[in-house]
């Protein structure tokens, strides 16, 4: 039994082309390719669980990625005593009838009587830093969708030193237009000054719309992420640790999925010094 968690998932993902002018003679097409850069994955999946027990520390984590490939079939977990995350990436993607699945979730366990903080994180990257193009034909829609869950739950009812902790969100940065960028999300978060859960399912749709007589391109980043812990705040009640653990962070810039991986790296690398 978990004391805290979280999931986000995205199921049957996947695309429609739509002919905007049936009558043209031109048949409507989408051509997707990847923009690789020097540093980083496009795609990739992440999973951390750490603990920090007085001089103790405790630290797994998991990194699965593929440098020139997006939307690749991946699977990454990490796991220590009374903490967990496990992420994975199944499926295909590039055809109308390729159906893609995104699922990250992680729990841990809230030993209030033991002085200790225990993490867990979750990260899905179905692609990243807008690196994911695809070129479509004149007046042809490009039309994405698929059914996107996120929950976050708590147990903790009153005051206590350890204070509990989580988010889940389900995010898209996508080209709606040529030159008209837009974003996806739908989160849920549970923090002690919340209940003890929420839950929140939806169909997600959004698309490209070229309504030009010219071929036209555009991008899609995509991803699911979870969040947990428990820490200790005595004496400062959850003000403190509210201004760190937002339920409604804003929509990363390009290129901070990348950052964040890279910053985690460093934590745990710190953790594990500490540990030896």
């Amino acid at each position: 039994m978990a004391d805290i968690s979280a999931t986000a998932r995205v199921g049957n993902f996947g695309f429609r082309l739509v002919d905007l002018r049936p009558d043209d003679g031109m048949a409507p097409g989408v051509l997707f390719t990847t923009r690789p850069q020097f540093i980083g994955n496009i795609s990739s999946s992440w999973a951390v669980a750490s603990e920090e027990t007085g001089d103790l520390n405790l630290y797994a984590d998991e990194l699965a990625g593929n440098g020139h490939t997006a939307f690749k079939p991946l699977t990454a977990r990490a796991d220590i005593p009374g903490a967990s995350a496990t992420t994975r990436m199944s499926g295909r993607f590039g055809t109308p009838a390729s159906r893609f699945t995104l699922v990250t979730k992680g729990s841990l366990r809230n030993d209030a009587d033991t002085p200790r903080t225990r993490l867990f994180t979750g990260m899905a990257i179905a692609s990243s830093d807008e690196r994911l193009h695809f070129e479509l034909t004149p007046y042809t829609a490009l039309q994405f969708f698929g059914n996107a869950q996120v929950a976050a739950a708590r147990t903790l009812t009153g005051p206590a030193t350890f204070q509990e902790f989580a988010e889940a969100r389900v995010e898209a940065r996508f080209t709606s237009a040529p030159f008209r960028v837009e974003s996806y999300r739908l989160s849920a978060g549970v923090n002690p000054d919340t209940g003890l859960r929420q839950a929140v399912s939806q169909r997600m749709r959004f698309a490209f719309t070229n309504d030009t007589a010219e071929a036209n391109s555009g991008f899609l980043d995509f991803d699911v992420f979870v969040r947990g812990e428990t820490v200790d705040l005595p004496g400062f009640g959850s003000r403190l640790r509210m201004a760190q653990f937002p339920l409604q962070s804003p929509v990363p810039e390009p290129g901070s999925g990348a950052l964040l991986l890279c910053g985690l790296g460093l934590v745990g690398a710190a953790a594990r010094r500490r540990r030896a």
